[in-house]
């Protein structure tokens, strides 16, 4: 197989490491420095590790390497899974190893069609509030890009007005087709998150919709109505020092969602991760504004 052919098959099946194994043997056996970080990866990474990826970024991005922003992409050993490119920035010639793109709104339909697994898109907000009928046309370009979650990230401060606007552009072009969606307010106040929630109710295709604001996600997914009543608070991080500022942001958040009237709320822990008291107490402070919601469920997942 040439080396082309292995990346594809590395690309297509992400989780087979005998595979990648394989592949980081036939690097090895040619020189080639990226199978010594394929080789690492799937030992476990580490120092060595990052400082190979450091080093050759330039190399193994290539034309790319000018126009992202270095700290915010990730590796799987040698080969981009992560890009995350400049505001304005061009996008062309996405590796297939790269599942998670973030990119400008207007130079991601330059993309060739594919399905990511995540899709981060980077909106400028140059126009009028009151037209969002322009939004929708700048965002129907974008829609040609599938993923599995979409993430829509303004590139000015966000406050309820901005996240309305961006709501109501959202909803009206192609890009509503997709089943997950979230709002990152990167810079912005709790008003954004709080006023984008409560559009879910206008979504007429997807089934989790939800806003990130200082690191905590709030999400609103459908009853078996249709109803987007079930709240989730998503804590499965690895930095547990974060846990608690993240658990108080979500409160703050989910204090405001009475007009949805949910009528349950999860909170998404990672396994091996203790659910201390404290955070139980964070949580219960917002059950006041949400007579809907009995209780507090908590769930287990795989730490990201």
């Amino acid at each position: 197989m040439t080396y082309e052919q292995l990346v594809t098959q590395l690309a297509a099946h992400p989780d087979d490491r005998a595979a990648h194994s394989v592949f980081a043997d036939w690097l090895l056996e040619r020189g080639d420095v990226r199978g010594e970080a394929l080789a690492l990866e799937l030992s476990g990474g580490g120092s060595k590790l990052r400082a190979l990826q450091q080093k050759h970024a330039r190399e193994w991005l290539g034309p790319a390497f000018e126009h992202v922003e270095l700290p915010r992409c990730a590796f799987y050993g040698p080969f981009p899974t992560k890009l995350s490119f400049k505001r304005g920035a061009p996008i062309s010639d996405v590796p297939a190893t790269v599942r998670h793109l973030a990119g400008d709104w207007r130079q991601l339909p330059a993309v060739a069609p594919r399905r990511f697994d995540v899709l981060e898109v980077l909106v400028g907000l140059g126009m009028a509030f009151s037209d969002f009928r322009a939004l929708a046309d700048e965002l129907d370009e974008v829609a040609k890009v599938k993923a599995k979650r979409l993430l829509l990230v303004l590139d000015t401060f966000a406050g309820a007005e901005a996240a309305q606007f961006l709501a109501m552009g959202f909803l009206r072009s192609g890009l509503a087709e997709q089943d997950s969606v979230t709002f990152v307010v990167r810079d912005g106040s709790m008003d954004a998150a709080v006023a984008w929630l409560h559009q879910a109710g206008s979504w007429g295709s997807g089934d989790r919709w939800g806003a990130e604001w200082q690191g905590a996600i709030v999400t609103a997914s459908r009853d078996r109505r249709g109803h987007f009543t079930q709240l989730e608070v998503d804590l499965s991080f690895d930095d547990e020092r974060a846990i608690a500022a993240r658990a108080a942001s979500a409160a703050l958040v989910l204090s405001q969602l009475r007009r949805m009237n949910p009528s349950r709320l999860d909170v998404r822990v990672a396994d091996g991760q203790r659910f201390a008291r404290r955070l139980s107490e964070t949580f219960k402070a917002p059950l006041r504004f949400l007579p809907g919601v009995g209780k507090v469920r908590v769930c287990r997942t795989t730490k990201k």
